[in-house]
């Protein structure tokens, strides 16, 4: 594995289901051949041992005929992290499809930019097959999070 942990709401069973519900069924093997992606891999993937980068997700889907978000449990309130990977997206690669550079396209996705252009949205939602407005609402998750940390345990010093 290579250190990174690869998309978190991929499932191993949903990759299974596709590629043995195919019309016709599709082998291990053939799946390997197809994508690029070692039949090994595509083997712990199945089992759960290992998750996907977007860019392998994306290769498997395609070369199943299917959208890479179909290999992804759903999530009712995503955030933009959550629906690249699950569209198959490195940041890189979003990033470059809206004109702007991987840093500062980590920066919108972890919520430190407050607002996102219009052109920037609208490159977004294409990019990933979304409305816009679905872009906008994990945007503004994204920094609803920054701003509202998890751990509200923080004490206030005894006098």
């Amino acid at each position: 594995m290579s250190g990174r942990p690869g998309v978190a709401r991929f499932r191993g069973a949903l990759l299974r289901a596709a590629r043995t519900e195919a019309d016709p069924p599709v082998s291990k093997g053939a799946l390997a051949r197809r994508s690029g992606v070692p039949r090994t891999n595509i083997i712990q993937l199945e089992a759960g041992d290992r998750r996907p980068q977007p860019d392998v997700l994306r290769a498997l889907a395609h070369a199943l005929g299917i959208a890479p978000a179909s290999l992804c449990e759903p999530s009712p309130a995503p955030g933009l992290a959550e629906l690249r990977e699950c569209a198959g997206y490195l940041q890189e690669e979003l990033a470059a499809h809206a004109g702007l550079g991987r840093t500062t396209y980590a920066m919108i996705e972890s919520g430190r930019t407050a607002r996102l252009k219009p052109q920037v949205l609208a490159a977004f939602a294409d990019a990933i097959g979304v409305p816009a407005e679905q872009i906008d609402a994990a945007h503004r998750r994204d920094v609803q999070r920054v701003r509202t940390p998890a751990d509200n345990t923080r004490k206030e010093p005894e006098p």
